[in-house]
């Protein structure tokens, strides 16, 4: 007999004792006549299971379980028969014992490793801290752990990337770094969300001081009301020099566009983005701008002064001096301001 055949009849038997123990609680009659003759008289079922012990003891667990259910329901000659809604109730508490037994036991629960990464990934736990804990855990028997973080998180080892303005280019996602960020506040705090404010950071960073190697992140930066700053990569592009053009930025300002005008879903709720600064540093947004450095003629970024030589570029002139629009910078009024076309040139 299976395990589940098995299951099945101990929950039958527990229905069979429940629905006896009922009749043994009912309350006591006054005249004989008025007892329902639907149980077994205290003094035969006592007798009949006297009768059977010392059998029952040298039976198997499957061979008791029969016996047990014909003690119960034995000497049907005295016994009024069980009617149907009395089988129902027994067949009732079976079924929705077993049910819930069975479901019980089909609920996946989440691994230690699952409930680690979970943590990590919620409480921004450096690797470092992971790498200790794990290894703590692991000289307390935990041995199914994995050794370091970078095996628990499943980082990717090898990743897919492109040649953009000469360098090594990946795209990480706005959209996909707002959720993810999202994810890690609680719910009750979204509630009142319709309007996350974002900047933005476009810089080089030097990563060895050997090669000329360096990094060019655009980061982003989210915060609402009553929620500190996040920030968060949105594209990485690498290389030994600065970007030849300003390609890299291509994929960014499409879906910088786009949420901008609608939006995006986040848990059936459409949340707008609002575009507070770009934060550069001067060469930074030399380049950006497409612009020529304040260390050169027609340098400036606030007018349209040639400038003069002293050593050094100067712009002295402070009277009747013409400042720039953002009309005249679009249309490009002073070409000699101008290296090339902003790529946020058609951005409103």
């Amino acid at each position: 007999m299976n395990e589940k055949r098995k299951a099945y009849k101990r929950k039958w038997m527990q229905g069979a004792r429940a629905l006896k123990k009922s009749y043994n609680q009912e309350p006591n009659f006054e005249y004989e006549e008025e007892r329902p003759r639907t149980c077994i008289p205290n003094s035969q079922e006592q007798s009949c299971s006297t009768s059977n012990y010392r059998t029952v003891n040298n039976m198997t667990d499957d061979e008791q379980g029969f016996v047990e259910t014909d003690i119960i329901f034995q000497n049907t000659s005295e016994t009024c028969v069980v009617n149907d809604s009395e089988w129902d109730v027994i067949d009732q508490h079976v079924i929705i014992a077993s049910d819930s037994e069975y479901e019980s036991e089909n609920v996946e629960k989440p691994s230690l490793c699952e409930d680690l990464t979970t943590w990590v990934n919620q409480n921004n736990i450096s690797h470092n801290a992971t790498d200790q804990l794990l290894k703590i855990l692991k000289g307390h028997g935990l041995d199914q752990l994995p050794s370091t973080a970078r095996s628990l998180l499943k980082t990717k080892r090898n990743v897919e990337v492109i040649t953009k303005a000469g360098m090594e280019y990946f795209y990480f996602g706005l959209e996909r770094g707002l959720v993810n960020n999202l994810e890690k506040i609680q719910s009750n705090e979204l509630e009142n969300v319709s309007e996350i404010v974002v900047s933005f950071n476009i810089d080089g960073l030097p990563l060895f001081k050997s090669t000329r190697t360096s990094l060019w992140p655009i980061l982003c930066g989210m915060y609402f009301e009553s929620y500190s700053v996040q920030v968060f990569p949105v594209a990485l592009c690498l290389g030994h020099s600065k970007p030849d053009n300003l390609n890299f930025l291509d994929d960014f300002i499409e879906e910088l566009s786009r949420l901008e005008q609608h939006g995006f879903i986040f848990k059936d709720k459409n949340i707008k983005i609002k575009i507070c600064a770009f934060i550069c540093d001067a060469p930074a947004k030399a380049m950006i701008k497409g612009i020529k450095l304040y260390s050169g003629y027609f340098g400036c970024d606030r007018c349209t002064q040639t400038g003069v030589w002293n050593g050094r570029i100067t712009y002295q002139e402070i009277d009747d001096i013409e400042l720039r629009t953002d009309i005249n910078f679009r249309n490009q009024a002073q070409t000699e301001h101008h290296h090339r076309i902003n790529p946020l040139h058609n951005y409103q």
